[in-house]
């Protein structure tokens, strides 16, 4: 995914901006294509909309019966401010930039390093407190849990158990079956399998279409024929922990990261100061889910 930087990059010597710019989009980004990363003027706090009940039967010539559309739960994403500040002596820049034309702008480049790590650390802390009662969503519950209040029943998004075949299996049966509020079928299908980087060798073996589980050359991988397809970062810290994700979750942006201010450094002068200048640059942002349904997570210990 990209970042839009919405600060401004016009003090920066044009080879600064240019070494920034290039580092910043240039550097792995990891596959993040499961988050949606929007704009928003201000911290958000949203009410969703459950889904419309199902058609219901009705004689020829007689109007559809009106029916009242329920609010869902409020939801209030994680607000995250974070900066860096370096100063420097115009004479330690002037030094640089002798010896060195290009070192000022090596250094520029390496904040976009910090800025995309603060991002990408921010966005996979979803998945990373997806089990945490400390990150609470709207319905009182974590991302992934075990009781998800609804109207039908208590709905699960959660196991405890490490991943393998038949968990996998039972994971993707599991999200097949979620329901909404008031008991629709949804038709969920897991299209991402995410990963941290000890569990990539078995992700990419599980989702292989040529995997034999039985260890029998007539079997038939169920799990690769559904083009599952493994996403691993080293950012996903949460030991044992792995996540699938449908399609219709990645659309529309379930798992979101809003970008207010940043990441674009600037280099400013100060005055009366034994640091007359300094390279600085911020980061506004939050980061949430507007719903669970689309997920499925498990850990084990």
């Amino acid at each position: 995914m990209s970042f839009s930087i919405v600060a401004n990059l016009s003090n920066l010597l044009p080879a600064e901006e240019a070494a920034f710019l290039d580092s910043f989009y240039g550097g792995s980004q990891e596959d993040l294509r499961w988050l949606r990363q929007t704009q928003s003027p201000r911290p958000m706090s949203m009410t969703g909309l459950h889904a419309a009940p199902d058609f219901r039967s009705m004689s020829e010539g007689q109007a559809a019966d009106a029916v009242s559309m329920e609010e869902g739960y409020n939801e209030t994403f994680l607000y995250e401010s974070h900066g860096l500040r370096v100063p420097f002596s115009a004479r330690v820049r002037r030094e640089m930039d002798a010896a060195n034309p290009g070192l000022m702008a090596e250094y520029v480049s390496s904040f976009a390093d910090s800025a995309r790590r603060r991002l990408l650390t921010s966005a996979y802390n979803i998945l990373n407190n997806a089990f945490s009662a400390d990150f609470l969503k709207g319905d009182g519950k974590s991302l992934c849990a075990t009781d998800h209040p609804s109207n039908v029943a208590a709905q699960s998004n959660s196991a405890s158990a490490a991943l393998s075949f038949q968990e996998l299996e039972d994971a993707i049966v599991a999200m097949r079956q979620q329901q909404g509020h008031d008991g629709q079928r949804l038709g969920l299908r897991p299209s991402v399998l995410i990963v941290g980087s000890a569990l990539a060798p078995l992700a990419y073996q599980l989702t292989n279409a040529e995997f034999d589980a039985a260890d029998d050359r007539t079997a038939v991988n169920y799990i690769g024929s559904l083009g599952l397809a493994p996403v691993v970062s080293d950012y996903l810290t949460l030991s044992n922990g792995w996540f699938i994700m449908a399609e219709q979750a990645i659309s529309r942006g379930v798992l979101r990261q809003n970008v207010f201010m940043g990441p674009a450094p600037r280099i400013e002068n100060v005055a009366n100061t034994v640091n007359d200048s300094q390279i600085l640059d911020q980061i506004d942002q939050e980061t949430g889910s507007t719903t669970w349904r689309g997920i499925f997570g498990a850990t084990s210990s």
